[in-house]
C-alpha cells in the first residue's frame, strides 16, 4: 500500500512517540498498537472515504486504574486540509475479573482543522458472563459535538464469544447516536451495528467485520459514507509477548 501524505504524518508521529516508550514503560504498563485497515469506520460512518487507513495507538495503564492513550489515523472527511486525526484520552478503570468499569474523557483533534476539535466523556461497564462470553456497554456524551454548539450522545453495546473452533472469536455490536446534533442534521438519531470474527496468529490479530450505518441516510459519496461494508484489519501490540508461535 502506497502511503499518502496523511498516512506518512501518522507514521512519523508514531516513530517519535515510540522513542519515548522506554521511560514510560518503566513507570507503567505501556503498549503500542499499529493497525492497517481497508476503511476507518466510526459508528457506522466511513471517515477515510472508504479508503485504507493506517492507525496507531499508544496506551498507558497503571495498577491503580489510571489509563491514557494517544490514537492517530489518516482521515478523509471532506474538509479541505484535514487529512489526519489525533485523539487524546485520560480515564480510570476498576472492578474485578467478573465485573469491571471505566470512565474518562477523549479529545478529538483534526490536524489542519482545529475548528472541528471537541471533547467527549464516557462511562462504561464490562461483565464476564463466562470464560468464553463477555458483554460490555458504554454511554458517551459530547456537550459540543464537532464544535458546533450542539450536544450528542452515543449508546454502545458489545458482546464477544470465543467460538469452540480454531480459536476464532465472534463479536457483536449495536450503537445508537442521538441528541440535538443529530436532531438538527438527520431529524433524529440513528443506529449502527456490526458482526465480526477475530483470529490471532502468534502476535498478529485479524478482524473481519460487516458494518452498517443502518437508518442514517447515505451521502451518495464515498466521503462520510454509511453504506454497508466489510472491514478487514490487521494489528499487533508491542512489546510482543512470547506466544510460542510465529510470527
Amino acid at each position: 500500500m502506497t502511503l499518502m501524505p496523511a498516512q506518512t504524518t501518522v507514521l512519523l508521529a508514531a516513530t517519535a512517540l515510540a522513542a519515548a516508550a522506554p521511560p514510560l514503560a518503566s513507570a507503567a504498563d505501556f503498549t503500542v498498537t499499529p493497525t492497517v485497515t481497508n476503511d476507518y469506520d466510526f459508528r457506522g460512518i466511513s471517515l477515510s472515504a472508504r479508503d485504507p487507513a493506517l492507525q496507531i495507538s499508544f496506551d498507558v495503564a497503571t495498577e491503580s486504574g489510571f489509563k491514557a492513550y494517544a490514537w492517530a489515523s489518516n482521515t478523509d472527511i471532506g474538509v479541505a486540509g484535514v487529512d489526519a486525526e489525533l485523539d487524546l484520552s485520560l480515564g480510570w478503570a476498576g472492578g474485578g475479573d467478573k465485573l469491571s468499569w471505566d470512565a474518562g474523557v477523549v479529545w478529538y483533534t483534526y490536524l489542519g482543522g482545529s475548528e472541528l476539535n471537541y471533547p467527549e466523556a464516557w462511562v462504561g461497564a464490562s461483565r464476564a458472563v463466562s470464560a468464553a462470553f463477555n458483554v460490555s456497554g458504554k454511554v458517551w456524551y459530547a456537550w459540543d459535538y464537532a464544535n458546533l454548539s450542539d450536544s450528542a450522545y452515543y449508546l454502545d453495546l458489545n458482546a464477544s464469544y470465543a467460538l469452540p473452533v480454531a480459536d476464532i472469536g465472534l463479536t457483536l455490536h449495536a450503537g445508537y447516536s442521538g441528541g440535538k446534533y443529530w436532531d438538527n442534521l438527520n431529524n433524529g438519531g440513528y443506529t449502527d451495528f456490526s458482526v465480526g470474527l477475530t483470529k490471532s496468529v502468534g502476535n498478529l490479530n485479524f478482524a473481519l467485520k460487516f458494518i452498517d450505518g443502518s437508518d442514517l441516510p447515505d451521502t451518495g459519496s464515498r466521503i462520510n459514507s454509511t453504506d454497508q461494508k466489510v472491514v478487514l484489519s490487521l494489528s499487533t501490540t508491542l512489546p510482543w509477548q512470547n506466544t510460542g508461535a510465529s510470527p
